[in-house]
């Protein structure tokens, strides 16, 4: 705000461009999905990192502790993205009897998902 404050709106700008925003103050498409060249033949996966940066959002957003993402709980974790990324899981990774998330599919998931990417 410092920036603002001192009538440097361009400095915000270029500060929020770096960062990926557009000038509608969404994040644009090509920050979300950057581009990844992958040889034919070769795949990619997940590092030990990034599987523990998983399950500590899975944790944070189990707000009541029961090992599984409500639709809400799931909702408030994709609140900041477009959408969530999978559609409808429910026949594809382990759920509850009410549908709802496992970490061991929300797991599955993700796996997936880099898997395909």
């Amino acid at each position: 705000t410092i920036f603002i404050q001192r009538g440097r709106h361009e400095t915000t700008w270029t500060v929020l461009r770096k960062f990926g925003y557009t000038d509608q103050l969404e994040v644009s498409d090509s920050y979300l999905r950057p581009y990844l060249h992958v040889d034919e033949g070769c795949s990619v996966e997940l590092t030990e990192e990034g599987i523990e940066y998983l399950r500590g959002l899975f944790y944070k957003y189990d707000s009541d502790g029961d090992g599984l993402l409500s639709p809400s709980e799931l909702a408030s974790l994709f609140s900041v993205c477009p959408n969530i990324p999978w559609g409808d899981f429910s026949a594809s990774v382990m759920t509850s009897e009410m549908g709802w998330l496992t970490q061991e599919g929300y797991m599955a998931l993700w796996t997936l998902n880099v898997f395909l990417y």
